[in-house]
């Protein structure tokens, strides 16, 4: 298999709305979605590149009044990319609450639920209960 090059796959879009996959990154970093969902969502929309499966070419599109704008294929393939580090963020988020909710069961459960909290929170670090 040839390796990817995010660079390489990128230069077709590169421009003033999306200048490198490091300009992306960051970016995703500011709307506040953690690395690793950036990472698993840049494996996934280069992934589509690289396969052909997805690609954005500039558009031209009028609003309600008429008006027409240049949507540049950049800003789309950002705004693609955006969707799924959300995506793959929300699923993060539903997991990490399903695992809290398996936990507290768990700790009910054993009568752990009794315990003071500090007695508590010995449990949920150590796994043993005294």
């Amino acid at each position: 298999m040839d390796e990817i090059s995010y660079e390489k796959l990128h230069e077709p879009y590169k421009g003033e709305d999306s200048p490198s996959p490091e300009a992306q990154v960051t970016w995703l970093q500011k709307k506040g979605i953690p690395v690793e969902h950036i990472q698993t969502a840049m494996m996934h929309v280069y992934g589509e590149l690289a396969r052909g499966e997805k690609k954005f070419e500039d558009v031209e599109v009028a609003d309600s009044e008429g008006h027409i704008r240049k949507v540049s294929a950049g800003w789309q393939l950002d705004n693609y990319l955006l969707g799924y580090a959300r995506k793959y963020y929300e699923e993060g988020q539903k997991n990490l609450i399903a695992h809290m909710e398996n936990m507290h069961k768990s700790i009910v459960a054993k009568g752990i639920g009794k315990l003071g909290f500090w007695k508590r929170l010995k449990v949920l670090f150590t796994g043993k209960v005294e």
